[in-house]
C-alpha cells in the first residue's frame, strides 16, 4: 500500500545523500519520540532531501507505517481554506472544505503520524494575508502528542513546539561526493572546487 496520496507524491529520496547521515539519524530519533521538527536553511541546501530521507527511513516506516504524509506547501494558494482542504485530502480524512481544524481533529488524533510540510515558508510567511491564521493551525498541530510535524522552511517563523535544526552547508568532501555522483567522472579541479565553495 502506498502511504502517499496520489496528488501529493513526494519526489523519491536521493539515491545517495552525502554528509548528512548523523543529521538524518538525529532527526529520525526526534521523529520516533514524536518531537516536531523544523529544518531551516537557505533554499537549495537540502532540507527537502533530508526530510525525504527521514520519511523513507526504515525506523520511521516501522513506527508510522502508512501514516507518513507529505504536503508541498508551495503547490496551493496560501490560504486557510486551501491549506485545510489539502491537509484533509492528503491524510485521507474525507472532510470537504473544512473551515478550521476542528472537523479534522478526530482523524488527526486517532493514531501516530508523521506529516512533512515542505516549503512551509510559502504558507507561514508572516506578511502574507493568511500567514498568521495558517501559523495558528500549524502551531496547534505541532502540539498534538501523536503527531510528528516536520517543517522545511527558508524562514524561521516556526511554532515554538518544534525543535529547530539549522541545516548547514555540506563539507567539501561531501560536496565533492555529491557532485561526482551526479556528474560521473567530474573529478576534482580548481573550477569544481570554486563552484562547490
Amino acid at each position: 500500500m502506498n502511504s502517499f496520496n496520489p496528488g501529493e507524491l513526494p519526489p523519491p529520496p536521493l539515491r545517495a545523500c552525502f554528509g548528512c547521515d548523523e543529521l538524518i539519524e538525529k532527526i529520525v530519533g526526534l521523529a520516533e519520540s514524536l518531537t516536531s521538527i523544523a529544518l531551516v536553511g537557505v533554499g537549495g541546501i537540502g532540507k527537502t532531501s533530508i526530510a525525504l530521507a527521514v520519511l523513507q527511513h526504515d525506523h520511521i516506516k516501522k513506527v508510522f507505517g502508512d501514516d507518513r504524509w507529505f504536503i508541498r506547501s508551495d503547490q496551493f494558494p496560501a490560504s486557510c481554506t486551501h491549506f485545510l482542504s489539502q491537509l484533509s485530502k492528503v491524510i485521507g480524512a474525507g472532510v470537504e472544505n473544512p473551515k478550521n481544524l476542528t472537523p479534522l481533529q478526530p482523524f488527526l488524533s486517532s493514531r501516530k503520524m508523521l506529516l512533512v510540510l515542505d516549503n512551509a515558508e510559502s504558507i507561514l510567511e508572516p506578511q502574507g494575508t493568511s500567514g498568521g491564521d495558517i501559523y495558528a493551525i500549524v502551531k496547534e498541530m505541532s502540539q498534538f502528542s501523536n503527531i510528528c510535524l516536520c517543517i522545511t522552511s527558508c524562514i524561521s517563523t516556526i511554532p515554538p513546539a518544534c525543535k529547530t535544526i539549522n541545516i548547514p552547508t555540506l563539507s567539501m568532501d561531501a560536496a565533492h561526493s555529491t557532485f561526482n555522483s551526479i556528474y560521473k567522472g567530474g573529478g576534482e579541479s580548481t573550477l569544481v572546487n570554486s563552484i562547490l565553495e
